[in-house]
């Protein structure tokens, strides 16, 4: 089986740092989020993975490569956006042949059996099947209604609460035939869940399984330190299975668990790191430097006694000698903080911005 992965997009709304990389390359837990997804699909015997990208491709394709694991990695670069359906069109030449296929947005965090899905698929005969998962509150992404045997009627898109028909949701992960690509038109921007899903649905070829497990939708800051904290929970309950590099403490630093510092940062004697942060490789915590609740893209410069909680801070920041940074802020890639500063309150700071001043948000700085 092969699986496309829709990985080109903006996420607009995760600026500033998504200006500088894809989403893809967020890390989470130590490694990219895309690299989850496609150790996912290795270990389950997926033969290739076709990565639909067009924004900041050329870094995608330096990361991964040719091949992760056994499984081969193809890409397809859209020349313009082309939605969510598109990208399956203009890849076709990638997926005809060789049956069923898997479609995923690559800013879902899941562990999708593929083998089960596949199975579903293959016993209701459908065109289609969109996995679906429960939450709390459908309103914020529409809900499905189902009739016998898991056939979808129709999509709710963003019901008021209280009128969702389920609380399923479309989760962003189909197995689709390879009909389906003559029913996209070429050349332009198309939408699956709105043009071709309701189609299905209307011929009763459309089914939805019931996927229970994992489901992050990194779509939001608040949603990304979500994820972070649930795999740092699951890397250190079973850092074997996840392969991640040990997460002993160095000597003289206190770790509190979960957390993860690569091999390649170095920390200081009396600082602290954790609970539930992550620090990347080429981050530098100088002595009684403390990081919560957070996390620090690579190269990162945290000085002696600085603090930061509850944040994001990009690529080659340096963060002075005694400075504060959080709750809940943002800090875009090669950001300097200057020593004994604050910045608080959920403010976001626009890349190689260097702050002189305190700064309490909720603000944007550019």
């Amino acid at each position: 089986m092969r699986a496309l992965i829709l990985a080109g997009g903006y996420a607009t709304r995760l600026r500033p740092l998504s200006c500088t990389r894809p989403k893809a390359l967020f890390p989470v837990a130590g490694k990219p989020m895309l690299e989850w997804l496609l150790d996912g699909l290795s270990a389950q015997g997926v033969e290739a993975a076709i990565l639909a990208v067009n924004y900041l491709e050329d870094r995608i394709k330096l990361r991964f490569g040719s091949r992760h694991g056994d499984m081969r990695i193809k890409y397809s670069k859209e020349p313009h956006p082309l939605g969510t359906a598109g990208p399956i069109r203009y890849a076709r030449a990638l997926l005809e042949g060789h049956g069923p296929f898997l479609v995923m947005n690559g800013d879902i965090m899941n562990e999708l059996s593929v083998a089960d899905m596949l199975e579903f698929h293959m016993g209701r005969g459908a065109a289609a099947t969109i996995a679906l998962h429960e939450v709390e509150d459908a309103s914020r992404f529409g809900a499905v209604e189902l009739g016998d045997g898991m056939r979808i009627r129709r999509f709710v898109e963003k019901p008021k609460p209280g009128q969702e028909p389920s609380r399923l949701i479309n989760a962003g992960m189909y197995i689709l035939e390879p009909e389906i690509l003559d029913m996209i038109p070429d050349g332009r921007k198309v939408s699956l869940e709105r043009e071709i899903f309701p189609r299905l649905a209307e011929e009763g070829r459309l089914f939805g399984y019931r996927y229970g497990g994992l489901w992050l939708d990194i779509g939001k800051f608040d949603d990304y330190i979500r994820a972070n904290r649930v795999y740092l929970e699951r890397v250190s309950g079973n850092p074997k299975r996840y392969r991640l590099r040990a997460l002993a403490p160095p000597a003289g630093v206190t770790v509190e668990p979960p957390a993860f510092i690569s091999d390649e940062a170095k920390v200081g004697a009396g600082a602290r790191v954790g609970p539930y942060s992550s620090i990347s490789e080429g981050s530098v915590l100088a002595e009684r430097a403390q990081v919560r609740g957070s996390i620090l893209f690579e190269g990162v410069e945290v000085g002696e006694g600085a603090i930061i909680e509850d944040s994001i801070i990009g690529e080659g920041c340096r963060i002075g000698k005694g400075a504060r940074i959080g709750p809940g802020c943002v800090l875009g890639d090669m950001v300097q903080v200057r020593d004994g500063l604050t910045v608080s309150n959920r403010a976001v700071v626009c890349h190689f911005k260097e702050i002189e001043a305190d700064v309490a948000g909720p603000i944007n700085v550019f």
